[in-house]
């Protein structure tokens, strides 16, 4: 038989390794996340940054967006779970990286803007760096893309249009595709309608203006690198 006070001993040496081990770990962890939060984008001087504020964007726009994204955003608390939150942080990285590193990053600047800025401040971020296709980042540039407005002048069927883009910029393009953009743009209005976000009179306009500016170009624009 071993002797108690020996074993005793032993326990005691172990369990004291494997806490400095613990310790160790925890302690490169937390460093590793330090060194990623100073990484993150400065989402205050984005925003002071941005092309257009929201006071300056017609209400629809916004509406139109929230309408298939996310319609309970606004209502939100801080730290609840947004699609709006996620994509923004995902656009805001332009990373073609997709390791540990990098989904700690969106993770962590997610949860930055959930706590730094307001819902009407992330929303203004969001539509300042959306990508509606072709070289269109942010709406003011999509506005001038495909209309050759700007945002201030955007009618309830252009800002329809331009959210049916947010899912698929590429493939629902007016320009190539105006069969597949329509469907997205009346999906749209059937879910501001629907919410009452619209009158009816309004939906019945939007639906039959023209989709594109007749300037509006085809082909050999160049395109913007999209966040996958």
């Amino acid at each position: 038989m071993g002797c108690p006070g020996l074993r005793k001993k032993t326990a005691l040496r172990l369990t004291a390794v494997a806490l400095c081990i613990l310790l160790s770990a925890a302690g490169t962890a937390a460093f590793r996340l330090y060194e990623l939060w100073c990484d993150l984008p400065d989402v205050n001087a984005l925003l002071e940054q941005a092309a257009v504020r929201r006071e300056a964007m017609p209400r629809t726009l916004s509406l139109a967006f929230l309408a298939l994204e996310d319609t309970a955003f606004l209502q939100r608390e801080n730290g609840e779970n947004s699609p709006i939150v996620h994509h923004l942080a995902r656009w805001l990285l332009r990373s073609g990286e997709r390791d540990a590193d990098y989904l700690l990053k969106r993770s962590l600047l997610a949860w930055k803007l959930e706590y730094h800025l307001s819902r009407d401040d992330i929303l203004t971020l969001y539509l300042n760096h959306i990508y509606l296709g072709g070289h269109a980042v942010g709406v003011n540039s999509a506005a001038r893309f495909y209309f050759g407005i700007n945002t201030a002048a955007l009618s309830t069927g252009q800002c329809a249009l331009l959210a049916g883009l947010a899912r698929c910029p590429a493939s629902c393009s007016p320009l190539r595709y105006p069969g597949r953009a329509k469907t997205r743009q009346m999906a749209v209005l059937d879910a501001l309608r629907r919410l009452g976000w619209i009158t009816s009179p309004e939906y019945a306009r939007a639906a039959t203006e023209p989709m594109t500016h007749p300037a509006s170009p085809t082909e050999g624009w160049p395109t913007a690198e999209r966040p996958e």
